[in-house]
């Protein structure tokens, strides 16, 4: 599951994640009556509503439902939720790209050193083919 695809139960409960079927809108579904979807695949039943938990976060302030389809707006407790998960997550993504900068110079430094060291090698073995000759 990719970061995109973090429902808001995730976010908000950052419970385990346990392999097993997931309702979504490929899911063979149909609507039994307004808002309530019975599964196909598992014979389960979701009711669609506010309190619905497999919900993916449209932007700040919406969900969308993985299995209607239906858009809710998010109180003002999950709207801070989500914005202190976006910044957590900025600010790691800001941790890798310092550390693969770290990364990358001290490579550079190596490649430097072992450069100039070869380059010095390679000067004391013309200098020997020079006497030699």
């Amino acid at each position: 599951m990719s970061k995109k695809e973090l429902s808001l139960e995730d976010i908000l409960k950052s419970c385990n994640k346990v392999d097993c079927h997931r309702c979504d809108w490929d899911c063979p579904k149909e609507e039994v009556f307004e808002g309530t979807y019975h599964c196909l695949a598992t014979s389960l039943f979701h009711c669609c509503g506010k309190g619905c938990t497999p919900k993916m976060i449209c932007d700040e302030y919406r969900v969308i439902c993985i299995v209607s389809g239906c858009v809710f707006s998010l109180t003002q407790n999950e709207i801070e939720a989500v914005r202190e998960f976006n910044r957590m997550e900025l600010l790691e993504i800001k941790q890798e790209l310092e550390n693969m900068r770290q990364k990358w110079s001290d490579l550079e430094e190596k490649w430097a050193q072992k450069r100039s060291d070869l380059e010095e090698k390679w000067a004391q073995e013309r200098s020997n083919l020079n006497e030699k000759w």
